[in-house]
C-alpha cells in the first residue's frame, strides 16, 4: 500500500522548545499558552496512521517534547529515537497506553513512576 505523503504544519518557528504533535489536537487554547511559552510545533496534518519512519523523520529535528496518539506504536526503538533526537518528555493523547512500551519509556526518560497500570 502506497501512503500519501505527510502534512506537517509549523506553528511559531521562532519558539525556542520543539514540540512534535502527531495529530492535531481538539481545540486551540494548548496551542495558544504553549506558543506564549516559547514553542514551536510541527503537527502532522493528515488522517492517516503514521509509520515509524514518518515520526522518526518528524523526530530528526530540535525535539524537546512528542506528543503521540494510541493508534501509533512507541516501542524502546521510537522512544531511543525520540531520546536521541534531544526529547525529554512524551505525551500521548488518549486514555489508554498500550501501545507505549512502558518499560523503555521509565528507562529511556529515568521516571520510573511515571506510568502506573491500575
Amino acid at each position: 500500500m502506497r501512503f500519501p505523503e505527510t502534512a506537517w504544519r509549523t506553528v511559531n518557528p521562532s519558539g525556542s522548545h520543539g514540540i512534535v504533535v502527531t495529530k492535531g489536537l481538539p481545540g486551540y487554547r494548548w496551542l495558544e499558552l504553549l506558543t506564549v511559552a516559547a514553542c514551536r510545533f510541527e503537527i502532522e496534518q493528515d488522517d492517516y496512521i503514521l509509520r515509524e519512519a514518518e515520526i522518526r523523520a518528524a523526530l530528526a529535528g530540535d525535539c524537546d517534547v512528542a506528543i503521540g496518539q494510541l493508534t501509533e506504536s512507541w516501542s524502546a526503538e521510537m522512544l531511543g529515537a525520540l531520546r536521541g533526537a534531544g526529547a525529554s518528555l512524551y505525551s500521548q493523547h488518549a486514555v489508554d497506553c498500550d501501545s507505549v512500551d512502558v518499560a523503555a519509556l521509565q528507562q529511556l526518560l529515568s521516571c520510573p513512576e511515571a506510568f502506573h497500570d491500575e
